[in-house]
């Protein structure tokens, strides 16, 4: 399934395992994209950052919630 909307601010990218409706994140990932070669952004790094921290707990919580929202019970996820 693929589900996408553009939002502007800091991307993240999560894996999460899924077991019965029970979803675990595996990692958490901040991109950091800057304005490069008269490109609007380059991706210059990915920063493994703390599913703990507030920003962290935001976008997990979201990304599981569209994870029920789509009926998602069972595997592997990647959310960006």
């Amino acid at each position: 399934v693929l589900a996408q909307e553009f939002a502007k601010g800091t991307e993240y990218a999560l894996d999460i395992v899924s077991k019965n409706g029970e979803h675990k994140v595996a990692c958490l990932w901040r991109y950091d994209k800057r304005p490069a070669n008269n490109a609007p952004f380059v991706y210059f790094a990915t920063e493994v950052v703390s599913a703990q921290m507030e920003k962290g707990r935001q976008v997990c919580k979201y990304a599981m919630d569209v994870l029920d929202a789509l009926d998602v019970k069972w595997g592997l996820s990647h959310v960006e």
